[in-house]
């Protein structure tokens, strides 16, 4: 099968950006993990994920990973320079929160998967965290269970290219007619 030509889409979100829950930490050695389901075969392409990090501070590097569960890189895994958008600083929170966006990779089947993240690095050395937001997705930090984090993963649905899509047609038209075939020569 080949990958049609397409643009990357959105194909899971756990939320927006809440800012008003917690910041759980990703870096000094802390593991972050949160599932994610897609519908279709997908080819993945990158991450936008909400950090929080000190005031004067930015993020510029994450190390990621995607698995079967949680912690665990059976499909990808990486590190990848960040590109940041100033989102806000909501409600009480201190911290400036940023929208940050990085390459992943993997090809994923339709099913439950857990994106990994942690060791964070920001332009001052301070600690980082990944916006906690209580969406749909299950999450861990170091094994234990906690409210999950604001993400969306984009990425390519694979389809078959039209000239294997036709080829699958002919092939059951094909079948078809030699089934019917026989049964009239059955009937005579």
């Amino acid at each position: 099968m080949m990958v049609s030509a397409a643009n990357a889409q959105l194909v899971y979100t756990n939320g927006p950006i809440s800012g008003a829950v917690n910041g759980i930490i990703i870096d000094s050695g802390k593991l972050t993990s949160d599932s994610f389901t897609v519908s279709s075969t997908t080819a993945l392409e990158s991450v936008t994920a909400g950090i929080w990090n000190s005031p004067g501070a930015s993020t510029t590097s994450v190390s990621w990973q995607i698995g079967t569960t949680g912690f665990f890189n059976n499909v990808a895994y990486g590190t990848s320079d960040t590109t940041d958008v100033f989102s806000g600083i909501y409600g009480d929170a201190y911290f400036p929160i940023y929208e940050d966006s990085f390459a992943i990779s993997g090809t994923v089947g339709p099913g439950s998967y857990v994106l990994t993240l942690w060791h964070a690095v920001n332009t001052t050395s301070d600690s980082a965290g990944w916006d906690e937001n209580n969406g749909p997705s299950t999450a861990m930090q170091n094994a234990n269970s906690i409210g999950s984090e604001s993400f969306q993963i984009y990425g390519v649905l694979i389809t078959p290219e039209p000239s294997s899509a036709a080829m699958l047609l002919g092939m059951a038209l094909t079948s078809v007619t030699i089934a019917a075939r026989r049964r009239r020569l059955r009937a005579a």
